[in-house]
């Protein structure tokens, strides 16, 4: 009886394996990202917790591209959420300080706890090791701007998530599709404790490695050569399972890891406690419904093109893949006010301005600008204070425009209006001037001697000729300190809105104080990469204006590492090309005079 059972069984295994060869495909024919079509591949392989429960299902991978009978693959879906590592220096000085990828946290982990869970013994055998020397593990930042793998635009690099992963501590962005930010393994350049990141909107920033609550999708690399097999239609509804007719495939010892019987790795130490340390994670600044928070120009997202990324790169000349012009093309310059969008494009410099509109509850609207500015890297580009005749010391007000003009600048907007405090004083002291170095040379040492719970608070502001951006607390360094690290201008304003990724106390603090009015600020994601925004205010119907902590989150939503106040009010401007792309207030129709702007790039265009 046992020999007819064991009978039926071989019988039924050849008839299941002659309908799979029916319908199978070879593994020599899997291809990465067709640019013809603009699809992939899929490939349903190992198992993961999906559903909030925790049930399991399989696991989705795009396939990236294919080579040496390797096929590279990127989990569809962020599936769970994970800091890089605790070791956050400096911004948690109890520990060590981060050590980077392959001592991380999160690398054990993938090569471990989730290596074991995703995947059976046999499964494993079909791993092949990474770059980094794992058998899971993160994309690298160029694999998210490589076009050969379909990541030609912002829109592409956005994730969803499982519910598993929502359920268990990943931020998600509130909007109709609910992406996630989620982590790279390559680290920052300019900061050595953070890793580079792609945000909900699939645009590229860093954040602290400590960040508990971004996502991670992994990568693998399979031995296609181990897989006889492919059954499937290869879609993203249909994708491929791989199959083994060679058992060898599934139960080699010698290609095996051992996943049983294994000592458990020692549990970290619990940091020391840091008190009044603000949480690392995404914030509410990415919880505006898209549907309400979107560019007013009708300009399509563009889901392919050049690695620059840009959302708008079929406006823009042939660029380079850093997203500037290549040598001896003529500069490219576009405006189109109606629908709020300007584009200037040289060989070091990228300016997109956009305008915004939101309708805030209580009858709040808001109308706002975002300038990204990208400066090629070793360029000589940086954002620096400029005046009228070149003179620093100069004390005649114009309009800023004219400042613009005459320098001729691509992009300016207002600085922090000191000028005004030394008019103030002019008689007798009645407040700090603050910190003022213009050309490296100290204007005004005149910091507070206390903290200031109003605006301005003196907060500094300090641009240094490598691109860099700084902020610091109004006692936060000296003049003499900040001139020995090189810095070429420093501003007086404040306060700082965000450092380290995280809005600041004294932000919180003020803007409890503070009405609707219109604001001006800059920010840095990262050095050759800095934000603008001017909020418009006092304009009935129009726009309200914001308080100083939702200003903040505004900069926080666009990945900024760092981010300044500035003057605000009838100060408040954005000029492209010579001309203000924002609107004044009811108290003024022009913006307030001053002696200086704020600005980056020269063009013979502006006059």
């Amino acid at each position: 009886m046992m020999k007819k059972g064991l009978a039926l069984i071989l019988l039924l295994a050849m008839f299941l394996e002659i309908a799979c060869a029916a319908f199978a495909a070879d593994p020599q024919d899997l291809q990465g990202y067709q640019k013809k079509t603009k699809t992939w591949q899929y490939i349903h392989f190992g198992t993961y917790p999906t559903e909030a429960d925790g049930t399991e299902q399989l696991i989705l991978w795009r396939v990236l591209g294919v080579k040496d009978e390797k096929a590279y693959l990127l989990s569809e879906y962020i599936l769970f959420a994970h800091r890089v590592d605790p070791n956050c220096y400096p911004t948690n000085k109890a520990t060590a300080p981060y050590g980077g990828w392959e001592t991380s946290e999160l690398f054990g982990f993938l090569n471990t706890d989730f290596l074991n869970a995703a995947f059976t013994a046999g499964e494993q055998v079909v791993l092949s090791e990474l770059p980094d020397g794992g058998r899971v593990s993160l994309p690298e930042i160029q694999d998210i701007k490589n076009e050969s793998y379909g990541f030609g635009s912002n829109k592409v690099r956005q994730a969803q998530s499982t519910a598993y992963a929502k359920a268990n501590g990943l931020y998600v962005y509130q909007g109709a599709k609910q992406y996630s930010p989620y982590w790279s393994r390559t680290r920052s350049d300019s900061k050595q404790y953070a890793h580079r990141r792609v945000m909900d909107d699939g645009k590229l920033g860093y954040i602290c490695v400590e960040v508990q609550n971004l996502g991670v999708r992994p990568v693998i690399l399979l031995d296609m050569s181990k897989v006889d097999l492919l059954t499937g239609a290869g879609t993203i509804d249909d994708p491929y399972m791989l199959a083994f007719a060679n058992p060898t495939h599934t139960v080699d010892p010698a290609d095996t890891p051992a996943d049983e019987g294994q000592d458990e790795p020692a549990a970290d130490e619990p940091d020391e406690e840091q008190p009044d340390e603000p949480d690392k994670t995404e914030t509410a600044a990415e919880e505006v419904d898209p549907a309400e928070n979107v560019p007013e120009s009708d300009v399509a997202q563009k889901s392919a093109g050049t690695v620059f990324s840009s959302d708008y790169d079929e406006l823009y000349p042939a660029l380079t893949e850093e997203g500037f012009l290549p040598a001896g093309e003529p500069e490219f310059v576009y405006r189109d006010k109606e629908n709020g969008l300007w584009l200037y494009a040289g060989q070091d410099l990228r300016v997109e301005i956009v305008r915004y509109r939101e309708q805030k509850p209580k009858n709040r609207p808001w109308r706002w600008y975002v300038a990204d500015i990208y400066v090629r890297p070793g360029s000589d580009e940086f954002m620096k204070v400029f005046y009228m005749n070149q003179d620093p010391k100069s004390k005649k007000e114009v309009e800023i425009n004219k400042i613009a003009q005459q320098n001729h600048l691509v992009f300016a907007m207002n600085s922090d209006w000191y000028h005004y405090r030394v008019k103030r004083n002019a008689k007798r002291k009645v407040m700090p001037v603050g910190i003022i170095i213009r050309q490296n040379q100290v204007l005004y040492d005149d910091p507070a001697k206390s903290l200031w719970k109003t605006i301005p608070n003196r907060d500094i502001l300090a641009l240094y000729p490598d691109g860099n951006v700084e902020v610091y607390d109004y006692n936060g360094a000296t003049a003499e300190e900040l001139l020995q690290k090189g810095a070429y201008d420093v501003l007086s304003f404040g306060p700082v809105l965000l450092s380290e990724g995280q809005i600041t106390k004294q932000t919180t603090d003020i803007s409890a104080r503070q009405q609707d009015n219109p604001r001006s600020g800059i920010g840095m994601v990262e050095p050759g990469h800095y934000v603008s925004i001017v909020m418009e205010g006092r304009r009935r119907g129009v726009s309200n204006g914001c308080t100083v902590e939702e200003f903040a989150e505004l900069f926080q939503s666009k990945g900024c590492q760092v981010a300044y106040n500035l003057d605000g009010g009838g100060t408040a401007s954005m000029m492209f090309m010579g001309e203000y792309v924002n609107a004044m207030g009811s108290y003024t129709e022009n913006a307030r005079k001053q002696v200086e702007v704020l600005g980056i790039g020269i063009s013979d265009q502006v006059q």
